[in-house]
């Protein structure tokens, strides 16, 4: 699976992630979570399931908050996952009861332990799949920062660049032990992505 990233998909990219910066134009990244083995190889094994709660809301495309997805990790702060449970608790009881129940399925203590273990698992996942591609996020990013390019940007939202880039980067901190229990997981994974769930 190669990405490539034109730059009208960059800018959409910047917009998307602005509402994760603080007042001071500092991006506000989450803490790396740091992986367990055994619950990485159950949120794996929780993905059959998450399919028919996905079916059953009905969601499509970038509507469908538990699509894995590479975009969706900087639009949401690299939490898509705990993002998505956090919104689904508020507005959704009984989809947030469904999750709750896949989670405790799959030895999970909640189903914020169960997005916290996903959001590690994914931002780990798509780490791997960069270093295969030879080229990160960000030297992608910074490719598409011609002058040119940069000319198109007002000045006033030059920052979203520098702090872009900046989350960018963080997709390059995952811990070594993270990438050992993921890539134990690959073969799994691979199919799981291909088909969007």
């Amino acid at each position: 699976m190669i990405f490539r990233l034109p730059f009208f998909c960059f800018l959409a990219v910047i917009t998307f992630m602005s509402p994760v910066f603080a007042v001071d134009n500092t991006p506000e990244v989450n803490d790396m979570v740091l992986l367990d083995e055994t619950k990485a190889t159950h949120f794996v094994d929780s993905l059959d399931d998450l399919k028919l709660i996905r079916e059953q809301r009905g969601d499509k495309g970038r509507k469908d908050p538990f699509r894995i997805q590479r975009v969706a990790l900087m639009e949401q702060n690299f939490a898509p996952y705990r993002s998505a449970v956090k919104k689904l608790k508020e507005e959704d009881p009984d989809d947030y009861a469904r999750l709750k129940e896949l989670a405790e399925k799959h030895h999970f203590e909640s189903a914020e332990d169960w997005a916290e273990t996903a959001d590690g698992v994914m931002l780990t996942f798509y780490y791997i799949q960069q270093e295969t591609e030879g080229r990160t996020v960000e030297d992608k990013m910074r490719e598409q920062l011609r002058p040119d390019m940069l000319a198109k940007v007002p000045a006033s939202q030059r920052y979203l660049i520098d702090n872009a880039l900046k989350m960018a980067h963080k997709i390059n901190e995952v811990p070594e032990e993270n990438e050992r229990i993921v890539r134990g997981l690959l073969p799994r994974l691979q199919v799981a992505v291909s088909q969007n769930l």
